[in-house]
């Protein structure tokens, strides 16, 4: 009899195995199709012997076809996953592009729908949760966001997604003003046990970060001075960590306004934080300098510099107050930048006008549009 059960286990498992899944390691090779190309084509999902089960903290749970024992890989050694297009449900598929379009109740239906359904792959449960709460950001609902994101937490505490859901919690509590709440979340995603290096000594620097705020709106050259030192401690030297080398001495220059050191980073770097808070602090530095010496070229520099922080870099995690800044400034740039004719004067009015009603429109309770409508009052 089991004998008969074995073999009967075996011959079910090789025929749910007639296409599979692939799972690129982060060493290059594949797992399932070991020749996949990446990404994966039809072919290739119909060449699998392997099926993943789940991911999550611990890694990416999989069972290969006529093997009942299912087998982890550790989260470090997986670079993606690709899920057989005919395995991922229909209504996964149908309310992502809904939330997409802008369809939000629609694609929030159709994700719950998988999200409960015990019948659906645990990772595509897992994953219709975290879609459904992340649609509420998307869509601009910051106290519905913030408030998915922290049920989802809760309730598949071990999932894949738990940090992304944490450090998009804690960016919407940023959003709002609750910096102790954001990082309360950033603590925890460090704290996470299966969290990577990388994402602990990320989780880290936002928490870093988060406290460097409130030194950095209070302008305390004492606390100011002990956030400059955190960083620098924090600063890893050598390896191969050059993404949070830099954002590391650009939080050190926010802070102690050495401005020459990061010049080169700013340049060289695609990290939207390093480039939203960089170029403020640079392009501040430049207005100041002008200021003393007149020197239009620096006022130049720095009104370029202040326009793609507020057209490119708008969204940068942990940047909301430099974003600003930047909008801010670029508005008084336009004015200060202009010539001495009556058209000209006009023109830089009303550029100066569209940033800062822009500027009041994004970020109506910060500061900076506190400024802004003061100098927009100033105009009428």
């Amino acid at each position: 009899m089991r004998r008969i059960a074995s073999a009967a286990l075996v011959a079910a498992l090789s025929a749910a195995a007639l296409a599979g899944d692939v799972i690129r390691l982060a060493d290059g090779h594949a797992l399932g199709t070991p020749q996949a190309a990446d990404p994966p084509t039809a072919s290739d999902f119909a060449a699998s012997t392997l099926t993943v089960v789940e991911e999550n903290l611990d890694g990416v749970v999989y069972r290969l076809a006529g093997v009942a024992t299912r087998q982890t890989l550790a989260r470090e050694k997986v670079k993606s996953v690709a899920h057989d297009p005919s395995s991922v449900p229909a209504e996964l598929s149908e309310g992502e592009a809904l939330v997409a379009k802008g369809k939000f109740d629609e694609g929030r239906a159709k994700l719950v729908s998988v999200a409960r359904n015990a019948g659906a792959p645990a990772w595509a449960q897992a994953e219709a949760a975290f879609r459904h709460a992340e649609s509420y950001a998307t869509e601009g609902n910051v106290a519905a966001g913030e408030r998915s994101l922290a049920t989802f937490e809760l309730e598949r505490s071990r999932s894949r997604y738990v940090l992304d859901a944490r450090r998009m919690r804690a960016r919407l509590l940023l959003d709002s003003g609750r910096d102790e709440d954001a990082k309360a979340e950033y603590e925890a995603a460090a704290r996470a046990q299966g969290a990577t290096e990388d994402e602990v000594l990320g989780a880290r620097f936002m928490s870093a970060w988060t406290d460097a705020r409130a030194a950095l709106r209070s302008a305390d050259a004492a606390s100011l001075a002990a956030a400059a030192k955190t960083f620098a401690d924090m600063r890893p030297h050598g390896g191969d960590r050059a993404a949070l080398a830099a954002r590391c001495e650009v939080a050190k220059a926010a802070c102690n306004g050495a401005v020459d050191p990061i010049i080169a980073i700013v340049a060289a770097s695609e990290d939207p934080f390093v480039l939203a808070v960089g170029h403020t602090v640079i392009a501040d530095a430049q207005r100041r300098r002008a200021a003393e010496t007149k020197d239009r070229g620096a006022l130049e520099d720095a009104q370029e510099r202040y326009l793609r922080v507020s057209l490119l870099y708008r969204d940068a995690e942990g940047a909301q107050d430099f974003v600003a800044a930047a909008q801010f400034h670029a508005g008084e740039m336009f004015l200060q930048l202009a010539a001495d004719d009556v058209a000209s004067a006009a023109e830089a009015k009303s550029r100066a006008r569209r940033e800062w009603e822009e500027l009041v429109r994004r970020t109506p309770r910060s500061e900076w549009a506190k400024k802004a409508k003061a100098a927009l009052a100033a105009q009428q």
